[in-house]
């Protein structure tokens, strides 16, 4: 599952970097699709900060996964143009109906 989930989460970094909403939102569990549209996820995420994210580590167990990310950002300060700085986050992905997703809490 960590190759697998490594994998997906990049894809899911990837796409919300390009700014592909629909193929980011496909990435996200089937609980956050239940409550929210492709529509409301592109307006809770207009876009994002980052302009590198690397997989850098993936812990799973049976159902649920660890993902530590790295993320290459420029801080949204006004007023100030900001080099980019290195940023380390993790987010939690779950098997559910045989497919890894990403959690967001709906």
């Amino acid at each position: 599952p960590e190759q697998i989930v490594s994998q997906r989460a990049q894809n899911y970094w990837d796409a919300r970097i390009a700014g592909d909403k629909a193929k980011a939102y496909g990435y996200t569990h089937p609980s956050y699709k239940q409550v929210y549209t492709e529509k409301d996820f592109g307006q809770q995420y207009p876009g994002t900060f980052a302009k590198s994210v690397t997989v850098k580590k993936v812990e799973c167990d049976a159902e649920k996964c660890d993902v530590g990310i790295n993320m290459r950002v420029v801080p949204p300060i006004i007023g100030n143009k900001m080099a980019e700085v290195d940023m380390y986050a993790t987010e939690t992905w779950l098997l559910t109906d045989g497919q890894w997703w990403i959690y967001i809490k709906p």
